[in-house]
């Protein structure tokens, strides 16, 4: 797939337009409160958009093999809960001021009141699965949110470090993006009806699309242009956070990594700094190695369909994974 200006789940998968429709509704009904604070932030993330991959990925898994029925929206809607939640908290955490173009929740109404909607959205999806889904969801949920925690946290405490090897990264974004996506894939086919192996074939897809999605975020995070995905570009550099195209820099000779090594000391700030940074990444062949490393993982996702038949829901799973690397933003 070439480069597309494709960039949310209802675009991207017509055939379930009217399935994302009605996720959008439940998401805009579901959490609400007494006090007017909680839906006041919860709706400001979600009224910001967002590519709805997540429930799409549910939904499509659902469909993959069996009915997408009552349960399946459920765990779609409640994995995209867990993942607007943990966009408030990174933005605290990285004490981000724009996301997609709009001022964050905690610019708006301060990190207390952002962190506590944000737990409270969490505590939400887990009382939404426990209306219709099977006990084993709220485990599994729970599990893969210890592990976006550990993700998260691992992340932060090798911040300013230069100690960052590839299986490292790829251990911490496996942990912080790519297991709420398996999660999603898995719980498509969990609630359809699906068998162990459908559900597990599943959840291997969307962990190895939750990779590539996170490779291609770091990427973009150093080549990308702030106005199309509606962010500050650099924040990962200015963080001290060596992602792939840094790692794969610094591991080649001197003449290629010291360049790369010198303006990261040096946290740029600037426009031109940047521009500097990508010039060297893309002399040390690192933004390339980076490209083809999320494009080896879009293809492995894909295998993981090979034994399911081909129709709708196939065709369009095959497609994320491919929209997941073309994608700009």
């Amino acid at each position: 797939m070439s480069q597309t200006e494709t960039h949310s789940a209802h675009e991207l998968f017509p055939t379930i337009h009217a399935d994302l429709a009605e996720i959008e509704g439940r998401l805009r009904r579901t959490v609400h409160s007494r006090l007017p604070v909680v839906p006041e932030v919860y709706l400001h993330t979600v009224h910001a958009g967002g590519k709805r991959v997540r429930p799409a990925l549910t939904l499509l898994c659902g469909r993959l093999v069996g009915d997408a029925g009552e349960a399946t929206f459920d765990a779609a809607v409640a994995v995209e809960l867990i993942h607007l939640a943990s966009l408030i908290h990174d933005d605290v955490i990285d004490d981000s001021g724009r996301r997609r173009a709009r001022l964050t929740a905690n610019r708006v109404w301060g990190n207390k009141n952002a962190v506590l909607v944000a737990d409270f959205t969490h505590a939400v999806a887990y009382r939404l699965l426990t209306q219709r889904c099977a006990i084993e969801t709220v485990e599994r949920l729970s599990g893969t949110v210890v592990r976006m925690c550990e993700g998260e946290l691992c992340q932060m405490y090798n911040e300013g470090s230069f100690e960052v090897t590839e299986p490292l990264y790829f251990e911490m974004i496996a942990d912080k993006t790519a297991s709420l996506m398996a999660l999603a894939g898995e719980f498509g086919a969990l609630t359809a009806g699906g068998t162990r192996e459908q559900a597990a074939a599943c959840h291997a897809y969307g962990e190895k699309v939750g990779l590539a999605f996170q490779v291609v975020d770091d990427l973009l995070d150093l080549t990308g242009d702030e106005e199309r995905i509606g962010k500050p570009v650099g924040n990962d550099v200015r963080c001290g956070r060596l992602t792939l195209p840094l790692i794969h820099a610094l591991n080649q000779p001197a003449e290629l990594a010291d360049p790369v090594r010198r303006i990261i000391v040096e946290q740029p700030t600037t426009s031109e700094a940047m521009h500097a940074l990508r010039d060297a990444l893309a002399a040390s062949g690192s933004l390339a190695y980076t490209a083809a490393t999320a494009q080896r993982l879009a293809n492995e996702a894909a295998v993981q369909l090979a034994d399911f038949a081909p129709g709708e829901a196939r065709s369009a799973l095959e497609a994320l994974a491919a929209y997941v690397v073309a994608r700009t933003l």
